[in-house]
């Protein structure tokens, strides 16, 4: 008995299931899957901006509360970690002294709520 390759599988491969997919995503692609994930709750936020990378001040998405034009504003954190391997207390830590510390320098206000995606 044959077996044939349809074009769809010549192109893209076996279909995956979505959370084994989830499992292969880079540091990068976790991030833009988190802020995907956060623009679908605009019932809970008005807006939503990925920083990401070097530079980012402990912040990998905020998910703004009100409008983070104005001084004050309410705004969620999410850090986004995915790692081959559990996340360590000492890698935790550093990320919530970078909250700590750039609320402290007023870069950011306070988050009303903070989110480590694991």
């Amino acid at each position: 008995m044959r077996s044939y390759v349809t074009s769809f599988k010549v192109n893209h491969g076996r279909n995956i299931l979505p959370i084994k997919r989830m499992e292969v995503f880079s540091a990068e692609e976790w991030e833009i899957f988190i802020e995907e994930w956060l623009e679908i709750k605009k019932n809970q936020y008005l807006e939503v901006e990925r920083f990401g990378g070097a530079g980012d001040k402990g912040r990998d998405v905020a998910a703004y509360i009100s409008d983070p034009k104005v001084a004050g504003y309410d705004w969620d954190c999410f850090q986004c970690k995915h790692y081959d391997r559990p996340l360590m207390p000492a890698q935790m830590w550093i990320e919530f002294g970078k909250i700590i510390y750039y609320t402290f320098l007023k870069e950011y206000p306070v988050p009303k709520k903070y989110f480590m995606e694991l």
